[in-house]
């Protein structure tokens, strides 16, 4: 059984910087922009810290994003096919960026070049972590032995069961991007949003604080009827603070629940915006179409 592939996702993945090097999890970073100034954002942080970016939004900076195009989709690929490497690519949601198709141009463009070399690309439908777990389980599923092909299918078969619960506590980074129309007000409340089967984000639940969001968190684990066997995270948009309450909080009623703590990038971040929470894990199908 050949098992020679690499595993390959954008920054958007939000995933820990040490777990992919342990892992051989590469990443391709995403664009982002303050004014007139340009930055990709790496893992290691080399361009701009997550505290200097959430700095600078908490000074009023507006970050603009832009997706990975076809040209870095392709330097990250070849990379490993030129060596003999078969790729797994689980990219950032199609319904949030237009990156995953610019994956699905380069994968074309090389499969010309490398024809004996095999390209699976997954969109993944999901977003921050959401993307991370598909990507940790993956890395297991290697780790067992499976190939390319056993990997991909294990991927496809549990896309719809990742359940992604941001809770968004200001909503004016979303009303930025136009989540509510030109003009709109800004909603004044502090909501849970979810990533749909279409791979959107759609408003879920409403919550007037931090502590029944959390809680709110909380019982998403037993509505989603969520699987102990594979990882749950949580990440977060410099609250860290909040995030180890959540933890707490999931704890007290799972003691024995291991949880991922990362933190949400200048990708995410710049969308969601600072304080955000979110809470990702494997259970039911994605109720919201």
């Amino acid at each position: 059984m050949n098992n020679k592939f690499v595993i390959v996702a954008e920054s958007s993945c939000d995933l820990d910087h040490q777990y992919c090097i342990d892992n051989n999890v590469q990443i391709t970073a995403f664009n982002f922009s303050l004014e007139d100034k340009s930055y990709r954002h790496y893992f290691d942080e080399r361009e701009m810290t997550n505290k200097e970016f959430y700095d600078l939004i908490e000074k009023g900076g507006v970050f603009k994003t832009t997706l990975v195009n076809v040209e870095q989709h392709t330097e990250t690929l070849e990379t490993f096919l030129k060596d003999g490497y078969d790729v797994l690519a689980i990219s950032l949601s199609s319904a949030l960026s237009g990156t995953f198709n610019c994956l699905r141009m380069a994968c074309e463009l090389l499969e010309e070049t490398y024809p004996d070399r095999k390209i699976i690309a997954i969109d993944s439908l999901a977003a921050s972590m959401g993307q991370g777990l598909l990507v940790i389980e993956s890395v297991k599923q290697k780790a067992l032995g499976k190939s390319l092909s056993e990997t991909a299918d294990f991927v496809n078969k549990n896309i719809m069961h990742t359940n992604q619960n941001f809770w968004i506590p200001d909503l004016q980074y979303l009303a930025r991007g136009g989540r509510f129309g030109a003009g709109a007000p800004v909603p004044p409340f502090k909501p849970i949003l979810v990533i749909s089967k279409s791979g959107k984000l759609e408003m879920y639940k409403k919550f007037d604080n931090q502590a029944e969001a959390i809680a709110g968190l909380v019982n998403e684990l037993s509505v989603g009827h969520f699987n102990p066997k594979m990882e749950v995270a949580v990440a977060h948009a410099n609250n860290k603070e909040a995030a180890e309450l959540l933890i707490k909080a999931i704890n007290k009623t799972y003691p024995d629940l291991k949880i991922r703590l990362t933190a949400m990038g200048p990708l995410v971040g710049s969308h969601v915006g600072p304080g955000t929470l979110g809470l990702f894990f494997f259970g039911d199908e994605r109720s919201v179409n």
